[in-house]
């Protein structure tokens, strides 16, 4: 079976888990005998692990309309210039991969008329759903979200479309494949208010990769050590704000670790809270490659999911 995945960021260029739930299917896709290929942003991060495994077969072109921290809005020829860039590199990945279906990932910030040409392409689709870029999806397209919400508004979209050739009104793609969402919770809370109403659906949890993550036998208590864990992208929506306020309310030997990637401003906003609250010292930020996080969780006591 031929996979085409297309994305926004991908590993080792990338900044939490979906990035790395997308690699690890399209790996163990590619170890199974399938051809698989994945086009992404061609967004690099400085402190990212080079590696030349898998890297064949990932194509990072795409333009985003985000710079890693904030979205990206140029003017409208900018806006052209970046659509019909990403609009060449689907077209060109298409013809050269000819894939059997197409695996959707993570879209936000992306543009989002590559769901319509897939669709118009009559390829099959999946979407695989770690976040609610469903509903969010033209808040992060600068580009499409003008056309959207009113009839006059998307009348205008599709007199652009005939002048310029490039998709503007987000076609609803749900009926083109299912949507399989990594929780439940996640979808009863992104479906009402999803730009796409996926006509099929399941649930697929991300699961757990033993080689990162081997089982242990040990069994011994260890003394509390009031170490507290806290993993994810640096993004005001991880709720680690609030995890930092908690920490100023126990006693002074309770720490917190906070391991994640991206977001340099909210992790300087982050410190700075704990420096406010008095608990700077007690507070660590920073970053850890994927085969290091095993020896970070079993270093806590306690792992909190705010």
């Amino acid at each position: 079976m031929r996979v085409l995945a297309v994305t926004n960021w991908y590993p080792p260029h990338h900044y939490g888990g979906y990035e790395l739930s997308c690699f690890d299917v399209m790996t163990r896709f590619a170890e199974r005998g399938h051809d698989v290929a994945v086009l992404c942003s061609d967004q690099r991060l400085p402190t990212a692990a080079e590696t030349t495994e898998h890297e064949a077969v990932v194509e990072r072109t795409l333009r985003l309309y985000h710079d890693g921290e904030d979205l990206v809005v140029p003017g409208w020829r900018g806006r052209l210039s970046i659509e019909r860039h990403n609009q060449e590199r689907l077209v060109a990945a298409l013809d050269r991969v000819r894939p059997d279906v197409v695996s959707v990932w993570h879209m936000a910030a992306l543009s989002s008329g590559l769901l319509t040409t897939l669709a118009e392409r009559g390829i099959p689709l999946v979407f695989a759903v770690c976040d609610e870029w469903p509903a969010y999806l033209l808040t992060l397209d600068p580009w499409a979200r003008p056309f959207a919400d009113t009839a006059l508004r998307r009348a205008a979209g599709r007199l652009v479309r005939r002048l310029t050739g490039v998709p503007t009104v987000l076609r609803d793609v749900g009926s083109a494949g299912p949507a399989l969402w990594v929780t439940d919770d996640l979808r009863r809370r992104t479906e009402p208010r999803s730009r796409l109403g996926f006509a099929d659906h399941a649930v697929v949890y991300s699961g757990i990769d033993r080689s990162v993550y081997p089982a242990t036998t040990e069994t011994a208590e260890r003394p509390w050590g009031g170490r507290l864990v806290a993993t994810g992208r640096f993004d005001p929506r991880k709720g680690f704000e609030t995890v930092i306020r908690a920490l100023a309310l126990l006693p002074d030997d309770v720490t917190l670790a906070l391991w994640g990637r991206g977001g340099e401003a909210e992790q300087r906003r982050l410190k700075a809270i704990a420096v406010e609250l008095g608990v700077g010292d007690r507070v660590e930020v920073g970053a850890k490659e994927r085969h290091e996080m095993a020896a970070a969780y079993a270093a806590g006591d306690l792992f909190v999911f705010p």
